[in-house]
């Protein structure tokens, strides 16, 4: 079998990598293990300790197999990114804009050096590419529900801890015929500036309890006690409409932009995966 001369340093880099990995994890010094290779791009190196001072850093248990690979595999991301753009002589990231970034975002100044590196790369690359037309802009405002608004409720709410006696005594009052905002400020363990208004709601996102109660309600009803969580809670409808609907006009600026970054982010990630498959890549965990 022959191998052409770009595919025979690869191999010989593997059969290297592979023996420093074998004897790596034969040998130990005391009780601790030496730090091991976990991947390779080309002739760079992502060792163990990288990895686990990555997993620290997010709030990730080095023994949580899945997710350390899922990391694993962004770090080789992050690798081939820097590689690229060096590659490519694309200018130096400005440090002052790093450390903005990483303020701004809470995150490590490699981090968002990275992340400029990959958005410029995106810019030069792909960019250009990228076609989104006034029928793909109208397609997605007609089929995408959350331009015609959603059902919606204006509420107030008595909310009592832990107590049905107390939610019952409220309950009977109201029926009776005290005013809805005096029973809460009298019984209600949670108010807003002392008033009991929740302002309106979409259905969908209400707790399931109270959006079933809710869901046929009328203009002026009152839901009996509900038990959601730990409270007691008692609804009053004042309102009920369709609320956010956006018109065309309204939307359409904002679909182009998200449609856009979409199609961008999409191309820029094939073609990533092309990038990547030109370098020799190992995993080792």
């Amino acid at each position: 079998m022959e191998y052409s001369k770009g595919s025979f340093k690869k191999l010989l880099l593997s059969l290297v990598i592979l023996a420093c990995i074998v004897l790596m994890r034969s040998v130990t010094v005391h009780a601790d293990t030496i730090d091991g290779i976990v991947a390779v791009v080309d002739k760079q190196l992502i060792m163990r300790s990288d990895l686990n001072r990555r997993l620290l850093l997010v709030g990730i248990s080095p023994n949580n197999e899945v997710r350390s690979r899922q990391i694993l595999e962004l770090m080789i991301e992050e690798v081939v990114v820097q590689k690229t753009y060096e590659k490519y002589g694309m200018a130096p990231i400005n440090k002052k804009q790093v450390q903005e970034l990483a303020e701004a975002n809470k995150i490590s100044e490699d981090t968002a050096r990275i992340m400029m590196m990959r958005k410029a790369l995106m810019d030069t690359m792909v960019t250009s590419r990228v076609v989104v037309t006034p029928q793909m802009i109208r397609d997605e405002f007609k089929n995408n529900p959350e331009y015609s608004g959603k059902p919606s409720l204006e509420l107030k709410q008595i909310a009592i801890k832990d107590n049905k006696e107390k939610a019952d005594k409220a309950e009977a009052e109201i029926k009776a015929g005290a005013p809805f905002d005096d029973v809460a400020l009298e019984y209600s363990d949670i108010l807003t500036d002392g008033k009991c208004n929740l302002g309106w709601m979409p259905l969908d996102a209400l707790d399931s309890v109270a959006a079933k109660a809710l869901e046929n309600s009328k203009v002026g009803d009152v839901s009996p006690p509900l038990k959601i969580n730990d409270y007691w809670c008692i609804f009053m409808v004042t309102g009920r409409d369709v609320v956010g609907a956006r018109n065309f006009e309204e939307a359409k600026d904002q679909i182009a932009a998200d449609l856009t970054e979409k199609a961008r982010e999409d191309a820029f990630e094939h073609w990533l995966k092309q990038i990547m498959s030109e370098y020799f890549i190992g995993i080792y965990m």
